[in-house]
């Protein structure tokens, strides 16, 4: 597999040399006007039409360090926890926007280090409008609300504030048939399955901002609200006979509460002096979850209830500095954090949970321009940890780990950046694998571990980027990772099982992102292909070598967009995709079939748009498959159970605009 992998370094470095002839520039700056000729409604819709550019999003680390994606606003990093960037970009109206640069390579972000490629998004200030949509879905017959959503900014004693409300809901139904074979179970059993799930999703925001003399000052504020209900109806059959019913209900309420802070020192006349910067974030989480499942079996009728309520409390503060006039760079920081976890279970009885992290991570980088194309970048970051647990059993350790990151980046003016990249992380526990948990769908109960340890990662990877004037561009990225303490489904004793450190494992796989001008298919369109492929490799004590759990070895999707001066209209296909997990005795398989949707979008005058979208335009088809074994997976299988799920198309239709 290293010499594959090797091969496939190779092959890049060997397209890098070939590609010479078209000029580019790493840096591009689109105005209000042109961003409001692109096709799209959000902030995420311009951020994904970028060609040559790759969206990270943000993730739920705990901390700043690693949590922000490669898109900044207003040259920050966006301080939110309680929606991941790619929804609050999807939440950001293009017409809030004032500017747009893209930097493909050089950008010169000191909180987005990390990144090769940023974009930052300059919010509009000298207009004062309000955004607003509306939106209704319709599926199966039924008709409801879907999205209601308005943002307006305002200027009081130098401060400039961006208000945001959102109201979202969601409606899902399906219906399945399945079967389950096996020697263990007498006659074949059938049955079908009828499903819906709600979702409603609220959300306030505030952000302030001020410019101090040499500084910036941002304030945030959100307050959000979630509830998502689910229900199945099962009917078991023998023989044609309808042996036994079940239903399952279940809702999780949640709402979640943060501040954060940011103060940026601006460059001024005094290039020597060392920058600061200041953020902290305040979050508070709190959610109750409940299920209950009631079985009918000829004369025997049964309950079973889970309850949980979880109240995750999160406290950083990190401090930086940089010296960008010296020819090193050189930048210090440290970051402070404190995260908080207790859990109340009650199942078969009542438990009770209690995590604490404490966290310290001190850190220096240098950034050094080598040449007029070739820059190097390195940091080193210490961390300490010390995490406690409670259940039934007091539980301590206190981890220390050293993590480097060294970046090698070349950008020229034939249009090619590349970048190869060689760092060590340390993946942060996830504190929902130390309490026990329940998937209702098909009745797992997961016990937590309180001592489990974080996954160890080394990670090689390059990067390319090729942009060809307008006609094609290209992102492609190559990795390998080495994992140690890999977290994979073990068995504790004869009545739990939960996540554990199971060894080490090997993990590759390409990225790849094609943006095509097709104005031989259609004139004025274009076609953006993204493809995903990941292997790994564990050897399992129980089977042998396997790939790790929940592994999608292939995904990706194309897209067909065309743009006019009034309207555009886009066709989207979603490739099949295959993940498996491995429990003690089951691997279980989900395989989602291709998928189509499609958008079209009017301009009607006077700043108002209409758009209307069809998901999942042909229906949209699973594949559920659970192999059960007898004790566990060494042995033989007792069981299967195979299910088929088909929901069928929804229809969005928005309208949206400005006063």
């Amino acid at each position: 597999m290293r010499r594959a992998i090797l091969v496939n370094l190779i092959s890049f470095f060997s397209l890098a040399a070939l590609i010479q002839q078209v000029s580019a520039d790493t840096f591009s700056h689109y105005n209000q006007a042109e961003l409001a000729q692109m096709p799209g409604q959000s902030a995420l819709d311009i951020v994904e039409q970028i060609a040559g550019f790759r969206f990270i999003d943000s993730n739920s680390q705990r901390g700043l360090s690693n949590a922000s994606g490669n898109v900044l606003i207003n040259g920050l990093p966006v301080l939110n926890k309680s929606q991941s960037l790619a929804d609050m970009l999807a939440a950001l109206p293009v017409s809030q926007l004032g500017a747009m640069e893209v930097y493909l390579a050089g950008h010169p972000f000191t909180a987005a280090s990390q990144y090769t490629q940023v974009v930052n998004l300059l919010r509009h200030t000298a207009q004062r409008q309000v955004s607003w949509r509306i939106a209704a879905g319709s599926a199966l017959g039924m008709q409801q609300p879907h999205v209601l959503s308005l943002q307006t900014s305002s200027g009081w004693h130098g401060w400039e504030h961006q208000f945001q409300a959102r109201r979202e809901k969601d409606l899902l139904q399906s219906r399945s048939q399945f079967f389950q074979t096996g020697p263990d179970i007498g006659p074949d059993l059938s049955g079908s399955e009828d499903y819906r799930d709600t979702s409603k999703d609220g959300n306030l925001a505030i952000t302030s901002g001020r410019a101090l003399p040499d500084s910036y000052l941002q304030l945030n504020s959100q307050w959000q609200e979630q509830q998502y209900q689910q229900r199945y109806r099962r009917r078991w059959q023998q023989e044609a006979v309808v042996t036994a019913t079940e239903a399952i209900d279940s809702q999780l309420n949640q709402q979640q509460f943060e501040l954060g802070l940011d103060w940026q020192q601006q460059a001024n006349d005094n290039h020597d002096a060392w920058l600061w910067q200041i953020s902290g974030l305040y979050r508070r989480q709190r959610s109750d979850y409940h299920s209950q499942t009631d079985t009918a079996e000829q004369d025997n009728h049964s309950t079973e209830l889970f309850s949980q309520r979880q109240t995750l409390t999160e406290q950083v503060i990190k401090l930086s500095s940089q010296q960008s006039a010296l020819w090193w760079q050189p930048e210090l920081g440290l970051e402070l954090s404190q995260n908080r976890l207790n859990a109340d279970t009650q199942a078969q009885g009542m438990l009770t949970t209690t995590v604490q992290e404490n966290r310290a991570e001190p850190y220096m980088a240098s950034k050094i321009q080598l040449n007029g194309q070739w820059q190097w970048y390195a940091k080193l970051t210490g961390e300490y940890a010390t995490l406690h647990s409670e259940t039934e059993q007091y539980y301590q350790t206190q981890n220390r780990y050293f993590k480097p990151l060294l970046k090698l980046s070349h950008h020229s003016t034939s249009g090619l950046q590349s970048t190869l990249t060689l760092q060590r992380k340390i993946e942060q526990l996830d504190f929902a694998d130390f309490i026990p948990g329940l998937d209702s769908d098909f009745g797992r109960q997961q016990a937590g571990n309180a001592e489990l340890k974080p996954q160890q990662r080394l990670e090689l990877s390059y990067e390319l980027n090729y942009a060809a004037a307008a006609d094609w561009a290209l992102n492609t990225q190559i990795f390998w990772h080495k994992i140690d303490d890999i977290h994979e489904f073990v068995q504790f004793d004869t009545d739990s099982w939960g996540l554990a450190n199971a060894g080490r494992a090997s993990y590759n796989g390409i990225d790849v992102k094609l943006n095509l001008s097709s104005h031989w298919l259609v004139q004025g369109s274009e076609i953006t292909l993204n493809y995903s492929f990941r292997a790994a490799r564990y050897a399992d004590p129980l089977t042998g070598n396997r790939a790790i759990s929940w592994l999608t070895p292939h995904s990706g999707d194309i897209e067909l967009k065309k743009d006019a001066d009034w309207y555009a209209w886009g066709l989207s296909l979603y490739f099949a995709n295959v993940e498996t997990a491995f429990y003690p005795d089951e691997v279980y398989r989900q395989t989602n079939k291709a998928t189509t949707d499609i958008f079209a979008e009017f301009s009607l005058g006077y700043g108002v748009t209409l758009e209307i979208a069809i998901n999942d335009l042909l229906g949209a088809d699973y594949q559920y498959q659970r192999d059960v074994f007898i004790a566990d997976r060494s042995n033989a299988m007792a069981y299967r159970y195979y299910s088929l799920e088909r929901s069928d198309p929804s229809l969005v239709i928005a309208i949206s605009g400005n006063f």
